[in-house]
């Protein structure tokens, strides 16, 4: 049973990684678009 439990506990934490890195790298990435576009503009 706590086999099974920290499969679940593992899979949630793995998906919720993933949203957050997914999350970090679109924030990372507005970033340097904007950047380009400032730069752009000057």
């Amino acid at each position: 049973m706590k086999r099974v439990f920290y499969n679940i506990q593992s899979k949630k934490l793995s998906t919720f990684l993933q949203k957050e890195i997914l999350s970090l790298f679109s924030y990372v990435g507005v970033e340097n678009v904007s950047s380009k576009q400032g730069s752009r503009i000057q």
